[in-house]
Protein backbone atom coordinates (compact mmCIF):
# COMPACT_ATOMS: atom_id res chain seq x y z
CA UNK A 1 0.00 0.00 0.00
CA UNK A 2 1.16 3.45 -0.75
CA UNK A 3 1.52 5.48 2.45
CA UNK A 4 -0.03 9.13 2.27
CA UNK A 5 -0.08 9.55 6.13
CA UNK A 6 2.95 11.49 6.45
CA UNK A 7 2.23 14.22 3.84
CA UNK A 8 -0.80 16.06 4.81
CA UNK A 9 0.37 19.83 4.62
CA UNK A 10 -0.34 22.23 1.33
CA UNK A 11 -2.47 19.61 -0.10
CA UNK A 12 -4.37 20.56 -3.00
CA UNK A 13 -7.46 19.23 -4.66
CA UNK A 14 -9.81 20.30 -7.78
CA UNK A 15 -12.70 18.51 -6.55
CA UNK A 16 -12.91 15.85 -3.76
CA UNK A 17 -10.84 15.68 -0.07
CA UNK A 18 -7.14 14.98 -0.79
CA UNK A 19 -7.26 13.55 2.92
CA UNK A 20 -5.69 10.01 3.01
CA UNK A 21 -5.39 6.85 6.04
CA UNK A 22 -2.12 5.42 6.09
CA UNK A 23 -1.02 1.88 6.08
CA UNK A 24 -1.60 1.38 9.85
CA UNK A 25 -5.20 2.96 9.93
CA UNK A 26 -6.06 0.64 6.59
CA UNK A 27 -5.18 -2.39 8.48
CA UNK A 28 -6.94 -2.12 11.55
CA UNK A 29 -10.39 -0.52 9.79
CA UNK A 30 -9.69 -4.33 7.45
CA UNK A 31 -9.79 -6.16 10.37
CA UNK A 32 -12.84 -4.14 12.61
CA UNK A 33 -14.93 -4.94 8.99
CA UNK A 34 -13.78 -8.72 9.00
CA UNK A 35 -14.31 -8.96 12.52
CA UNK A 36 -18.54 -8.52 12.11
CA UNK A 37 -19.90 -11.47 12.64
CA UNK A 38 -20.05 -13.77 9.00
CA UNK A 39 -18.99 -10.49 7.35
CA UNK A 40 -16.69 -12.08 5.05
CA UNK A 41 -19.12 -15.04 4.08
CA UNK A 42 -22.33 -12.46 3.16
CA UNK A 43 -20.25 -9.98 1.32
CA UNK A 44 -18.65 -12.30 -1.17
CA UNK A 45 -21.92 -14.03 -1.80
CA UNK A 46 -22.66 -10.91 -3.41
CA UNK A 47 -22.77 -11.37 -7.46
CA UNK A 48 -22.08 -7.72 -7.79
CA UNK A 49 -18.95 -6.33 -7.57
CA UNK A 50 -18.75 -4.93 -4.05
CA UNK A 51 -15.97 -2.57 -2.13
CA UNK A 52 -16.34 -1.35 1.46
CA UNK A 53 -14.55 1.92 1.74
CA UNK A 54 -13.28 4.45 4.33
CA UNK A 55 -14.29 8.15 5.43
CA UNK A 56 -11.29 8.60 2.61
CA UNK A 57 -12.83 6.74 0.21
CA UNK A 58 -9.89 4.36 0.26
CA UNK A 59 -10.38 0.61 0.11
CA UNK A 60 -11.01 -1.66 2.98
CA UNK A 61 -12.61 -4.59 1.82
CA UNK A 62 -13.31 -6.13 -1.81
CA UNK A 63 -15.51 -9.30 -2.43
CA UNK A 64 -14.17 -11.40 -5.03
CA UNK A 65 -16.25 -10.39 -7.58
CA UNK A 66 -14.44 -7.13 -7.40
CA UNK A 67 -11.05 -8.81 -7.52
CA UNK A 68 -11.99 -11.26 -9.85
CA UNK A 69 -12.66 -8.44 -12.06
CA UNK A 70 -9.49 -6.85 -11.77
CA UNK A 71 -7.60 -10.23 -12.37
CA UNK A 72 -6.33 -10.82 -9.28
CA UNK A 73 -7.53 -12.77 -6.03
CA UNK A 74 -4.55 -10.54 -3.54
CA UNK A 75 -7.20 -8.66 -1.29
CA UNK A 76 -4.14 -6.98 0.28
CA UNK A 77 -2.72 -5.41 -3.52
CA UNK A 78 -6.07 -2.83 -3.16
CA UNK A 79 -6.30 -2.35 -0.03
CA UNK A 80 -6.02 1.43 0.73
CA UNK A 81 -6.63 2.38 -3.01
CA UNK A 82 -9.52 4.46 -4.20
CA UNK A 83 -11.98 2.61 -6.33
CA UNK A 84 -11.02 5.01 -9.75
CA UNK A 85 -6.68 3.43 -9.02
CA UNK A 86 -7.67 -0.09 -8.77
CA UNK A 87 -10.07 0.32 -12.33
CA UNK A 88 -6.68 2.58 -13.86
CA UNK A 89 -8.79 5.50 -14.48
CA UNK A 90 -6.60 7.90 -16.31
CA UNK A 91 -8.30 10.31 -14.39
CA UNK A 92 -6.32 8.77 -11.04
CA UNK A 93 -3.17 9.50 -12.26
CA UNK A 94 -3.55 13.43 -12.77
CA UNK A 95 -4.90 14.10 -9.66
CA UNK A 96 -2.34 15.01 -7.49
CA UNK A 97 -3.47 12.61 -4.93
CA UNK A 98 -5.21 10.15 -6.77
CA UNK A 99 -8.70 9.56 -7.45
CA UNK A 100 -11.68 11.97 -6.83
CA UNK A 101 -8.84 14.56 -7.17
CA UNK A 102 -8.91 16.05 -10.78
CA UNK A 103 -10.77 18.41 -12.41
CA UNK A 104 -12.38 15.45 -14.41
CA UNK A 105 -13.72 13.93 -11.12
CA UNK A 106 -15.99 16.91 -10.78
CA UNK A 107 -17.70 15.01 -13.75
CA UNK A 108 -17.44 11.12 -12.31
CA UNK A 109 -20.67 9.76 -11.21
CA UNK A 110 -18.84 7.09 -8.78
CA UNK A 111 -16.86 10.08 -6.90
CA UNK A 112 -20.84 12.24 -6.66
CA UNK A 113 -22.32 9.06 -5.39
CA UNK A 114 -19.56 8.62 -2.61
CA UNK A 115 -19.98 12.06 -1.67
CA UNK A 116 -23.71 11.84 -1.56
CA UNK A 117 -24.36 9.15 -0.02
CA UNK A 118 -21.88 10.39 3.30
CA UNK A 119 -23.50 13.61 2.91
CA UNK A 120 -27.35 12.38 2.76
CA UNK A 121 -26.49 8.94 4.79
CA UNK A 122 -28.90 7.42 2.53
CA UNK A 123 -28.10 5.07 -0.21
CA UNK A 124 -26.93 7.04 -3.74
CA UNK A 125 -27.34 5.53 -7.06
CA UNK A 126 -25.33 7.18 -10.11
CA UNK A 127 -24.45 5.89 -13.59
CA UNK A 128 -20.71 7.05 -14.21
CA UNK A 129 -18.39 6.78 -17.21
CA UNK A 130 -15.00 5.70 -16.44
CA UNK A 131 -12.05 5.94 -19.07
CA UNK A 132 -9.26 3.52 -18.08
CA UNK A 133 -6.13 1.52 -19.11
CA UNK A 134 -5.80 -2.48 -19.85
CA UNK A 135 -3.19 -3.80 -20.64
CA UNK A 136 -1.90 -0.86 -22.31
CA UNK A 137 -4.85 0.35 -23.87
CA UNK A 138 -8.04 1.87 -23.70
CA UNK A 139 -10.74 0.72 -22.26
CA UNK A 140 -14.32 2.95 -21.48
CA UNK A 141 -16.18 1.47 -19.01
CA UNK A 142 -20.42 1.98 -18.26
CA UNK A 143 -21.24 1.77 -14.66
CA UNK A 144 -24.14 1.85 -12.40
CA UNK A 145 -22.37 2.81 -8.98
CA UNK A 146 -24.62 2.00 -6.06
CA UNK A 147 -23.43 3.88 -2.45
CA UNK A 148 -25.10 2.65 0.53
CA UNK A 149 -24.16 3.78 4.18
CA UNK A 150 -22.11 1.14 5.93
CA UNK A 151 -21.46 2.28 9.39
CA UNK A 152 -20.23 0.28 12.32
CA UNK A 153 -18.60 0.80 15.54
CA UNK A 154 -19.16 4.66 15.33
CA UNK A 155 -17.17 4.54 11.55
CA UNK A 156 -18.88 6.47 8.95
CA UNK A 157 -18.09 3.47 6.19
CA UNK A 158 -19.82 2.86 2.51
CA UNK A 159 -20.61 0.23 0.50
CA UNK A 160 -20.20 1.05 -2.83
CA UNK A 161 -21.22 -1.66 -5.95
CA UNK A 162 -20.52 -1.59 -9.41
CA UNK A 163 -22.55 -3.11 -12.67
CA UNK A 164 -21.58 -2.59 -15.75
CA UNK A 165 -23.98 -1.17 -18.12
CA UNK A 166 -22.32 -0.98 -21.15
CA UNK A 167 -24.13 -3.52 -23.48
CA UNK A 168 -27.29 -1.87 -22.85
CA UNK A 169 -25.89 1.67 -23.27
CA UNK A 170 -24.58 0.35 -26.90
CA UNK A 171 -27.95 -1.62 -27.57
CA UNK A 172 -29.73 1.77 -26.58
CA UNK A 173 -27.36 3.78 -28.75
CA UNK A 174 -27.71 1.50 -31.38
CA UNK A 175 -31.20 1.29 -31.23
CA UNK A 176 -31.59 5.01 -31.60
CA UNK A 177 -29.88 4.67 -34.61
CA UNK A 178 -31.22 2.46 -36.50
CA UNK A 179 -34.71 3.38 -35.50
CA UNK A 180 -34.48 6.89 -35.52
CA UNK A 181 -31.66 8.70 -37.15
CA UNK A 182 -31.49 6.12 -40.29
CA UNK A 183 -35.39 6.25 -40.17
CA UNK A 184 -35.30 9.84 -40.04
CA UNK A 185 -32.49 9.88 -43.39
CA UNK A 186 -34.86 6.91 -45.12
CA UNK A 187 -37.67 9.12 -44.82
CA UNK A 188 -35.70 12.45 -46.19
CA UNK A 189 -34.32 10.14 -48.77
CA UNK A 190 -38.04 9.28 -49.97
CA UNK A 191 -39.24 13.22 -49.92
CA UNK A 192 -36.40 13.81 -52.30
CA UNK A 193 -36.75 10.93 -54.55
CA UNK A 194 -41.05 12.08 -54.62
CA UNK A 195 -39.65 15.12 -55.46
CA UNK A 196 -38.03 13.79 -58.81
CA UNK A 197 -41.11 12.37 -59.67
CA UNK A 198 -43.49 15.36 -59.30
CA UNK A 199 -41.20 18.14 -60.93
CA UNK A 200 -40.71 18.31 -65.14
CA UNK A 201 -38.09 20.90 -65.32
CA UNK A 202 -35.31 18.57 -66.06
CA UNK A 203 -33.22 21.36 -63.71
CA UNK A 204 -35.22 20.95 -60.91
CA UNK A 205 -34.72 16.66 -61.80
CA UNK A 206 -31.09 17.17 -61.76
CA UNK A 207 -31.02 18.95 -58.26
CA UNK A 208 -33.08 16.48 -56.38
CA UNK A 209 -31.53 13.47 -58.06
CA UNK A 210 -28.19 15.41 -56.98
CA UNK A 211 -29.98 15.32 -52.83
CA UNK A 212 -30.77 11.96 -53.41
CA UNK A 213 -27.33 10.68 -53.42
CA UNK A 214 -26.37 13.01 -50.73
CA UNK A 215 -28.84 11.44 -48.32
CA UNK A 216 -27.46 8.06 -49.33
CA UNK A 217 -24.10 8.93 -48.83
CA UNK A 218 -24.90 10.05 -45.41
CA UNK A 219 -27.15 6.83 -44.45
CA UNK A 220 -23.91 4.53 -45.84
CA UNK A 221 -22.00 6.72 -43.63
CA UNK A 222 -23.74 6.16 -40.31
CA UNK A 223 -24.15 2.52 -41.33
CA UNK A 224 -20.16 2.42 -41.93
CA UNK A 225 -18.86 4.76 -39.11
CA UNK A 226 -20.79 1.62 -36.56
CA UNK A 227 -19.31 -1.18 -38.53
CA UNK A 228 -15.73 0.54 -37.66
CA UNK A 229 -16.52 1.46 -34.20
CA UNK A 230 -17.51 -2.43 -33.74
CA UNK A 231 -14.48 -3.71 -35.40
CA UNK A 232 -12.60 -1.31 -33.63
CA UNK A 233 -13.68 -2.24 -29.90
CA UNK A 234 -12.86 -6.15 -31.09
CA UNK A 235 -9.68 -5.44 -31.93
CA UNK A 236 -10.72 -6.39 -35.38
CA UNK A 237 -10.14 -3.41 -37.48
CA UNK A 238 -7.41 -3.39 -40.20
CA UNK A 239 -5.50 -0.62 -41.14
CA UNK A 240 -4.74 0.02 -45.38
CA UNK A 241 -2.59 2.62 -46.19
CA UNK A 242 -1.78 3.91 -49.58
CA UNK A 243 -0.98 7.58 -50.52
CA UNK A 244 -3.44 10.44 -50.36
CA UNK A 245 -3.94 14.11 -50.16
CA UNK A 246 -4.27 16.11 -47.44
CA UNK A 247 -6.36 19.03 -49.50
CA UNK A 248 -8.27 16.11 -51.39
CA UNK A 249 -9.83 14.83 -48.62
CA UNK A 250 -10.93 17.73 -47.08
CA UNK A 251 -12.95 18.35 -50.29
CA UNK A 252 -14.23 15.10 -50.48
CA UNK A 253 -15.25 15.62 -46.60
CA UNK A 254 -17.08 19.10 -47.02
CA UNK A 255 -18.53 17.62 -50.49
CA UNK A 256 -20.86 15.59 -48.25
CA UNK A 257 -22.46 18.36 -46.64
CA UNK A 258 -22.97 21.26 -49.32
CA UNK A 259 -25.87 19.82 -50.36
CA UNK A 260 -27.74 18.16 -47.45
CA UNK A 261 -30.50 19.71 -46.95
CA UNK A 262 -29.77 19.65 -42.97
CA UNK A 263 -27.29 22.30 -43.65
CA UNK A 264 -27.74 24.13 -46.66
CA UNK A 265 -27.57 27.86 -44.46
CA UNK A 266 -24.26 26.88 -43.22
CA UNK A 267 -20.73 27.88 -44.98
CA UNK A 268 -17.88 25.13 -45.20
CA UNK A 269 -14.98 27.39 -45.42
CA UNK A 270 -11.07 25.76 -46.69
CA UNK A 271 -8.70 27.52 -44.47
CA UNK A 272 -6.60 29.93 -46.94
CA UNK A 273 -3.78 28.63 -45.30
CA UNK A 274 -3.92 24.96 -45.83
CA UNK A 275 -1.17 22.92 -47.90
CA UNK A 276 -1.27 20.44 -49.82
CA UNK A 277 0.56 17.14 -48.41
CA UNK A 278 1.48 13.54 -49.75
CA UNK A 279 0.19 11.48 -46.94
CA UNK A 280 0.96 7.78 -46.74
CA UNK A 281 -2.02 6.60 -44.19
CA UNK A 282 -5.63 5.03 -44.41
CA UNK A 283 -7.48 7.75 -46.09
CA UNK A 284 -10.75 5.87 -44.91
CA UNK A 285 -10.22 6.18 -41.34
CA UNK A 286 -9.06 9.50 -41.85
CA UNK A 287 -12.33 10.39 -43.84
CA UNK A 288 -14.56 8.51 -41.06
CA UNK A 289 -12.68 11.10 -38.69
CA UNK A 290 -12.84 14.05 -40.42
CA UNK A 291 -16.64 13.86 -41.21
CA UNK A 292 -17.54 13.10 -37.46
CA UNK A 293 -15.61 16.38 -36.62
CA UNK A 294 -17.14 18.43 -39.27
CA UNK A 295 -20.76 16.99 -38.82
CA UNK A 296 -20.49 17.79 -35.10
CA UNK A 297 -19.24 21.38 -35.98
CA UNK A 298 -21.86 22.09 -38.69
CA UNK A 299 -24.19 20.92 -36.06
CA UNK A 300 -22.93 23.64 -33.53
CA UNK A 301 -23.14 26.63 -36.24
CA UNK A 302 -26.59 28.38 -36.27
CA UNK A 303 -27.60 29.14 -39.22
CA UNK A 304 -25.73 32.11 -41.47
CA UNK A 305 -22.74 30.79 -39.67
CA UNK A 306 -19.64 28.67 -41.21
CA UNK A 307 -16.74 26.02 -40.60
CA UNK A 308 -13.25 26.39 -41.40
CA UNK A 309 -11.26 23.24 -42.29
CA UNK A 310 -7.76 23.20 -42.88
CA UNK A 311 -4.61 21.50 -42.81
CA UNK A 312 -1.03 21.92 -41.61
CA UNK A 313 2.42 20.40 -41.96
CA UNK A 314 4.09 19.76 -38.21
CA UNK A 315 7.63 18.20 -39.06
CA UNK A 316 6.99 14.80 -39.49
CA UNK A 317 3.33 14.78 -39.39
CA UNK A 318 -0.10 16.44 -40.90
CA UNK A 319 -2.73 17.91 -38.43
CA UNK A 320 -5.87 18.82 -39.61
CA UNK A 321 -7.85 21.59 -38.24
CA UNK A 322 -11.86 22.15 -37.97
CA UNK A 323 -12.95 24.82 -36.53
CA UNK A 324 -16.31 26.30 -35.17
CA UNK A 325 -17.16 29.70 -33.32
CA UNK A 326 -19.11 27.77 -30.50
CA UNK A 327 -17.88 26.94 -27.21
CA UNK A 328 -18.09 23.52 -25.17
CA UNK A 329 -19.11 24.52 -22.06
CA UNK A 330 -16.01 23.07 -19.31
CA UNK A 331 -18.45 20.38 -17.57
CA UNK A 332 -18.73 18.75 -21.08
CA UNK A 333 -14.72 19.43 -21.77
CA UNK A 334 -14.05 17.27 -19.60
CA UNK A 335 -16.29 14.14 -20.48
CA UNK A 336 -16.11 15.05 -24.77
CA UNK A 337 -13.88 11.27 -25.44
CA UNK A 338 -15.79 9.41 -23.06
CA UNK A 339 -17.55 6.22 -24.58
CA UNK A 340 -20.97 7.51 -24.13
CA UNK A 341 -20.85 10.76 -23.34
CA UNK A 342 -22.70 13.10 -25.92
CA UNK A 343 -23.92 16.75 -25.88
CA UNK A 344 -27.01 15.69 -27.60
CA UNK A 345 -28.60 14.25 -25.10
CA UNK A 346 -29.42 10.13 -24.05
CA UNK A 347 -28.67 7.56 -26.70
CA UNK A 348 -26.70 10.05 -28.02
CA UNK A 349 -22.72 9.89 -28.64
CA UNK A 350 -19.31 7.49 -29.83
CA UNK A 351 -18.24 9.96 -32.21
CA UNK A 352 -15.99 11.65 -30.50
CA UNK A 353 -15.40 8.17 -28.64
CA UNK A 354 -14.53 6.94 -32.28
CA UNK A 355 -12.08 10.03 -33.23
CA UNK A 356 -10.04 9.21 -30.61
CA UNK A 357 -10.06 5.49 -30.92
CA UNK A 358 -9.21 5.36 -34.69
CA UNK A 359 -6.60 8.17 -34.47
CA UNK A 360 -4.48 6.82 -31.66
CA UNK A 361 -4.37 3.46 -31.75
CA UNK A 362 -5.28 2.49 -35.53
CA UNK A 363 -3.57 5.61 -36.91
CA UNK A 364 -0.62 6.40 -34.86
CA UNK A 365 -1.96 9.68 -34.14
CA UNK A 366 -4.31 11.97 -31.85
CA UNK A 367 -7.00 13.87 -31.29
CA UNK A 368 -7.77 16.86 -29.00
CA UNK A 369 -9.10 20.22 -29.23
CA UNK A 370 -8.83 23.93 -28.09
CA UNK A 371 -12.51 25.46 -26.91
CA UNK A 372 -12.74 28.73 -25.30
CA UNK A 373 -15.08 32.29 -25.91
CA UNK A 374 -12.87 34.03 -27.38
CA UNK A 375 -11.31 31.26 -29.91
CA UNK A 376 -14.94 29.11 -30.36
CA UNK A 377 -13.96 25.41 -30.95
CA UNK A 378 -11.27 23.71 -33.26
CA UNK A 379 -10.77 20.15 -33.14
CA UNK A 380 -7.66 18.80 -34.54
CA UNK A 381 -6.30 15.35 -35.72
CA UNK A 382 -2.62 15.26 -36.17
CA UNK A 383 -1.04 11.72 -37.74
CA UNK A 384 2.13 10.28 -39.18
CA UNK A 385 2.86 11.38 -43.13
CA UNK A 386 4.14 7.89 -43.73
CA UNK A 387 1.83 5.08 -41.14
CA UNK A 388 4.35 3.41 -38.75
CA UNK A 389 3.54 0.29 -38.53
CA UNK A 390 3.02 -0.26 -42.53
CA UNK A 391 6.33 1.47 -43.45
CA UNK A 392 8.25 -0.83 -40.72
CA UNK A 393 7.52 -3.79 -42.33
CA UNK A 394 6.02 -6.06 -39.19
CA UNK A 395 1.91 -6.19 -38.77
CA UNK A 396 1.08 -6.58 -42.32
CA UNK A 397 -1.79 -8.69 -43.21
CA UNK A 398 -2.22 -11.33 -45.89
CA UNK A 399 -4.13 -8.95 -47.63
CA UNK A 400 -1.85 -6.23 -47.75
CA UNK A 401 -3.30 -4.20 -44.71
CA UNK A 402 -1.51 -3.62 -41.64
CA UNK A 403 -2.58 -5.15 -39.05
CA UNK A 404 -3.25 -2.66 -35.91
CA UNK A 405 -5.28 -5.09 -34.15
CA UNK A 406 -5.13 -4.13 -30.19
CA UNK A 407 -3.39 -6.83 -28.33
CA UNK A 408 -6.65 -8.72 -26.87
Amino acid sequence: MRDFSGDKINRTTRFASPERSGNDAIRAEHELVRSLERFEQIFNSISAVAAVINENRQIIYANREFLKMLGTDDLSSVLGKRPGETLQCIHAETGEYGCGTAESCRVCGAVHAVLECRESGAPVVREARISAITDGRPVSLDMLVTATPFPFDGRRFIAVTFRDIGPQKHREKLEHIFFHDILNTVATLKSALNLVTLHEDGAKKSEFISMAHKICESLLDEIESQHKLIDAENNALRVQPRAFGSIEILREVAGRYDLNAGYSEKEIILDDGSRDEMIFGDPVLVRRILINMLKNALEATPAGGAVTMGCRAMNETVRFHVHNAGVIPRDAQLQVFQRSFSTKGSNRGFGTYSMRLLAEHYLKGKVYFESSESGGTTFFLEIPVDFPAFAEGPGESADGGADTRLPG
